[in-house]
C-alpha cells in the first residue's frame, strides 16, 4: 500500500461518506487522481464496496509519547557553559510516535494513542502522523496544555550529549480514555506502550490487557514505575542501566546480564530484550537465552535507534519470523536510522530494511 493510499484510508476512516472531490480537496490532489487511488485500495481489498465500507486488516496499536523534538548538532566537540557554533533542526518525534512511524513504513497498519496540545506543535504531530499514514483516529487533543517537546544536545560522534524532555500532557492520558477504546485496543494483533505514560495507566494496560503489551522501558526514572508489575508485560526491551533498576543488582558482565534476564523471566515477562550498547543485544524466553552483535557502524544521530529497533521487532514477529531472526532485523534498523538526523528515518522501508538484514546477516 501506498502512503497516498494510507492517507486515503485514514479519511475514509474518519468519514466513510466523504465524496472523492472532497478527498481531493483535503489532500491538494485532482479528483481523477482519487479516483485511480480508490480504484486501486478496491482491487487490493482494503475497500469492500459502496459507502467506503473499509475492510479492516489486523492492526497495531502504539500507546504513549509523541513530541516535537528541538535536536542541536554542534560543529565541534561541545564546550560546557559556552555558546557553541551548530545547527538546529525541529522534527516530529516521541517514541510512541517513532515506534507508530516505523511500523507503518515497514508496511503494517498502526493507531497511536497519544495526547496533544490544542497549539502549533500539536497541529504539526497531527499532521506529519495523517501524512505517514497513522491511524490518529485516537489522538487526544487536550485544550489548554503545550504538546510535548524534546530538547537535545547531539555531539560531533552522533551520541546525545544532554537532553530535556517536557512531556506532561502525556499525563492526560487517562483509564477512561483508553476503556471507551478497549474493543480497539483488544482486537490489536499487538500492543506497544511506553513508560511516558502514568504508573496507573501502565498496570491499567498491563493488567487489563495481561502478558499481551510490548513495553518500551524509555529511561531509568520510567522504568521504576513498572517494578512491581513488571511480570505482566508480553515483552520488555531495557538497556542496561534500566534492567539493573528492574532486578536491584549491577550489570557489568555477560553472566550478570543472563542472571538478570533470568530473573525477569522468573517474575513472567515472556520475553527480553536487553539492550548493552557496543556490546550488542542479549535476549532471553522460555525457549533459551541468545546475543547478537552486528558490525559498528558511524552514527549521524542515535536518537530514535532504539525506537526503530522495537517496532523492527515487531514487525519481524507479527511476519512470521523467529525471535533470532526478529532481533537480527531490529538491530539492522536500528544501525540504519542511527545514519539519519531524523529520530524516524523516513527512507526506512520493508525493502531497505530486509535487503540490508540479508547482506549483514
Amino acid at each position: 500500500m501506498t502512503n497516498r493510499e494510507r492517507q486515503i484510508l485514514e479519511i475514509l476512516r474518519r468519514n466513510p461518506l466523504i465524496s472523492q472531490k472532497e478527498l481531493a480537496d483535503t489532500l491538494g490532489i485532482k479528483r481523477s487522481s482519487v479516483a485511480v487511488h480508490i480504484t486501486n485500495l478496491v482491487k487490493k481489498g482494503h475497500i469492500k464496496g459502496k459507502g467506503y465500507i473499509l475492510q479492516e486488516d489486523d492492526y497495531a496499536v502504539v500507546i504513549g509519547g509523541a513530541n516535537m523534538d528541538i535536536t542541536g548538532f554542534t560543529q565541534h566537540n561541545l564546550i560546557d557553559r559556552d555558546s557553541n557554533p551548530g545547527r538546529i533542526t525541529m522534527t516530529p518525534g516521541g517514541v510512541a510516535r517513532n515506534i507508530a512511524h516505523n511500523l507503518v513504513n515497514l508496511g503494517i497498519n498502526t493507531k497511536l494513542v497519544t495526547a496533544i496540545g490544542n497549539d502549533v506543535f500539536g497541529s504539526q504531530l497531527l499532521d506529519s502522523c495523517t501524512q505517514c499514514g497513522i491511524d490518529t483516529s485516537l489522538i487526544k487533543k487536550i485544550e489548554n496544555h503545550s504538546s510535548s517537546i524534546y530538547l537535545s544536545i547531539i555531539e560531533n560522534s552522533g551520541d546525545m550529549k544532554l537532553a530535556i524532555s517536557d512531556m506532561e500532557i502525556t499525563e492526560r492520558l487517562t483509564k477512561e480514555m483508553l476503556a471507551s477504546h478497549h474493543h480497539i485496543i483488544d482486537n490489536a494483533s499487538c500492543i506497544i506502550a511506553d513508560t511516558n505514560l502514568e504508573k496507573g495507566l501502565l498496570e491499567y494496560l498491563a493488567t487489563t490487557f495481561k502478558d499481551r503489551v510490548i513495553l518500551d522501558t524509555v529511561s531509568t526514572a520510567k522504568t521504576e514505575k513498572i517494578i512491581d508489575f513488571v511480570g505482566s508485560f508480553k515483552m520488555i526491551k531495557p538497556n542496561r542501566q534500566e534492567a539493573e533498576l528492574l532486578v536491584g543488582f549491577s550489570i557489568k558482565t555477560k553472566k550478570q546480564a543472563e542472571k538478570a534476564i533470568e530473573i525477569l523471566l522468573d517474575k513472567g515477562v515472556q520475553t527480553i530484550i536487553l539492550t548493552m550498547g557496543e556490546e550488542g543485544v542479549l535476549y532471553g524466553s522460555s525457549r533459551g537465552l541468545a546475543s547478537l552483535k552486528l558490525p559498528g557502524s558511524s552514527a549521524v544521530n542515535t536518537t530514535g535507534a532504539g525506537d526503530a529497533f522495537l517496532a523492527a521487532l515487531v514487525y519481524g514477529q507479527l511476519r512470521g519470523y523467529s525471535l533470532n531472526e526478529s532481533v537480527k532485523i531490529a538491530s539492522t534498523a536500528s544501525l540504519l536510522t542511527m545514519k539519519s538526523e531524523f529520530s524516524s528515518d523516513p527512507s526506512l522501508c520493508e525493502d531497505i530494511l530486509i535487503n540490508t538484514y540479508q547482506t549483514i546477516s
